[in-house]
């Protein structure tokens, strides 16, 4: 990671720098490694067993900071390491239960450990906008977390699948905003959270050649203890939507398809106290509702073109940054 900021004489223009030498400068490096592996066992009939494991090792290193409004201009930080091991098992039950129009495909279930560093950004880039300081802190720990979810896998019809998963998470070291002042947001690591909730998706066949999905999720994140940010505690966690959905329709018939997808997620806190209600403005983390539709043909069976707008009624709202609007995507593909 690497970010220079100048000073312009014209804001409009990036070449109006006042000095040769950016007034601020940050850079540094993260390094992931890691060793994965998964084995399948059948113990007893239309039963899956799935154990795996993963190795971390994680490293940030070549990280400084210039800022020449300071007294020490030039802050350079020492190299951090931290490894973790991630454990996964799994079970798939295929009962073959059938009554009626109603089939049920399985049973499935899984508890897992995860691990997520933080980023080049998250430890050296701090910047500022309208005199408030978001300030990063190359002292951040990974995250680590442990999961559980179950959830059951059926069929109404031949034509309409069904799914459903409830999920919970307990989340250490969780890296989010700390409202320190009016004026300064730092990047820590919370003491525990946690997430719970569930998912469901149907898929359905309306024609041989028109396809119907759907699926919603809802989910409740609580920082559950905080020392180092009181305020927190009992707070959702910042970024992350409570509910979620998608809607879309599938047209295909010989060598050309259509999709149009209906995204919808609600509106998210970009604070740890939740204090950041705005919608509309720079800055604010409004609720997403667009529809993107995709159009795909096959010139050959190996040659596909296709052209893909996205956010297709041209919606305004602010994820932080003001949105694309309208976007267009022409892709030529070919496989051999």
């Amino acid at each position: 990671m690497e970010a220079k900021e100048w000073k312009l004489t014209d804001w409009k223009d990036e070449d109006s720098k006042k000095t040769t030498d950016p007034f601020y400068e940050a850079k540094g490096k993260a390094r992931t490694s890691a060793i994965y592996a998964q084995a399948e066992v059948e113990p007893v009939e239309n039963l899956t067993l799935f154990l795996g494991s993963r190795y971390d090792v994680w490293k940030n290193y070549d990280g400084s900071c210039f800022d020449d409004a300071g007294d020490t201009p030039l802050t350079e930080y020492e190299d951090k390491d931290k490894s973790a091991f991630s454990p996964k098992v799994g079970l798939l039950y295929k009962p073959e239960f059938e009554q009626g129009m109603y089939r049920l495909d399985g049973i499935r279930a899984s508890w897992g450990k995860a691990f997520r560093p933080p980023t080049a950004g998250e430890l050296y880039r701090t910047w500022s906008y309208w005199g408030r300081v978001y300030e990063s802190n190359p002292e951040l720990d990974p995250e680590t977390s442990q999961s559980w979810e179950i959830g059951l896998d059926q069929h109404l019809g031949e034509k309409m699948r069904l799914s459903g998963t409830y999920f919970q998470s307990k989340i250490e070291g969780l890296i989010y905003n700390q409202v320190i002042t009016s004026m300064l947001n730092r990047k820590e690591n919370a003491g525990e959270g946690e997430i719970s909730g569930f998912e469901l998706e149907a898929k359905a066949s309306l024609a041989s050649y028109l396809d119907v999905f759907g699926n919603y999720t809802c989910q409740d994140t609580e920082i559950t203890s905080n020392p180092a940010d009181p305020n927190s505690v009992g707070k959702n966690f910042a970024g992350v939507p409570e509910k979620m959905s998608n809607l879309g329709l599938t047209f295909h018939k010989k060598a050309l398809t259509v999709s149009c997808i209906w995204h919808w997620v609600e509106k998210v806190y970009g604070s740890s106290d939740n204090s950041d209600t705005e919608e509309g403005v720079y800055g604010s983390y409004d609720p997403v509702n667009t529809v993107d539709v995709k159009v795909g043909y096959n010139l050959k069976d190996n040659l596909r073109l296709s052209l893909a707008v996205d956010n297709l009624f041209d919606k305004e709202y602010y994820q932080y940054y003001k949105s694309p609007g309208r976007t267009f995507t022409i892709e030529a593909g070919y496989k051999y």
